[in-house]
């Protein structure tokens, strides 16, 4: 290869794909779980990703998309994205210009000219919260974070170890996704799921623990309560020149122990494959790092 510092991007468009990869490489959090552990890998970057893997995109000199559009979350501004280096895609239908869409996967080999560093270093319970939480999680659990606050922290945050599988309702971001999303993995393939949902999300979809108790189904859901739509407040923070009408009404939430007695559900911290939830509250849940739309990386 004749370039210095060629840079891989991989998206969840490539999960079926058999790559052999040997250049340096960042994921999307579309695939995070199947390459977090690649010697290969540097990491994660976007909006709330890597400030490491933001750095690499600007240094790279020859830059190679496979199966990811390039999203706003990966890319706020084309026009700013990476200016330096020669882009080429493989991808269907992608939507930004660049200098050579290519038919076939080329060779992926490069030199390895940059280190990984850690992908998060923000010290918040929260973040230790997750940082606990992934260590006493099995390799063949499958976990689920919601939307908003508490799915960017997971994913931004949770130590992936092999086997394991993490994903939520990514782009769209559907409130509650992770509890119906939990009972389709684990009737799939009958392994435990570890659901991490925000007060205000897990009342979008509260009826479907009557399923998990019917059915009898391993799944563990941690309740994080910060007060209601922590997302929507940090942006209103984020945009407060511009939004100044607060949110439209007061959060209230039920007792958490309570619900899981009306429902059947033990109340446990602890990880099992019994039909559990758990009730985690913060005062802070704010994303960090965080670039607002708009920014460069």
């Amino acid at each position: 290869m004749k370039y210095k510092k060629p840079l891989l991007i991989v998206g969840s468009g490539a999960r079926d794909l058999d790559l052999d990869i040997q250049m340096p490489f960042l994921y999307t959090w579309g695939i995070k779980d199947k390459y977090y552990n690649h010697p290969w890998a540097k990491g994660d970057f976007g909006v709330t990703g890597s400030p490491h893997g933001n750095k690499l995109i600007k240094q790279a000199d020859y830059i190679l998309m496979i199966g990811t559009r390039m999203d706003t979350h990966q890319a706020p501004d084309w026009s700013k994205f990476a200016p330096q280096a020669y882009k080429t895609s493989y991808c269907l239908e992608f939507p930004h210009k660049v200098d050579w869409n290519c038919s076939i996967i080329p060779e992926l080999v490069g030199p390895d000219w940059c280190k990984r560093s850690s992908e998060n270093s923000t010290d918040t319970p929260i973040y230790r919260w997750i940082d606990e939480l992934s260590e006493r999680a099995d390799k063949d659990d499958i976990i689920i974070p919601d939307m908003g606050q508490t799915g960017c922290i997971a994913l931004q945050r949770w130590k992936i170890k092999d086997g394991q599988r993490l994903f939520n309702g990514m782009n769209h971001s559907p409130m509650g996704y992770s509890i119906p999303g939990a009972i389709g993995a684990t009737m799939a393939t009958g392994r435990r799921v570890i659901v991490i949902i925000g007060d205000g999300s897990l009342m979008m979809n509260i009826q479907d623990l009557q399923t998990i108790v019917d059915y009898h189904l391993p799944i563990n859901i941690f309740v994080v309560n910060n007060g209601g739509y922590g997302m929507a407040r940090q942006t209103l923070k984020d945009w407060e020149k511009f939004l100044t009408q607060g949110i439209a009404c007061e959060f209230n939430f039920p007792n958490t122990r309570k619900l899981a007695k009306a429902f059947g559900l033990k109340y446990s911290p602890v990880l099992s494959n019994e039909p559990s939830i758990y009730e985690v509250k913060f005062d802070d849940t704010t994303i960090s790092p965080k670039w607002k739309y708009g920014e460069e990386l």
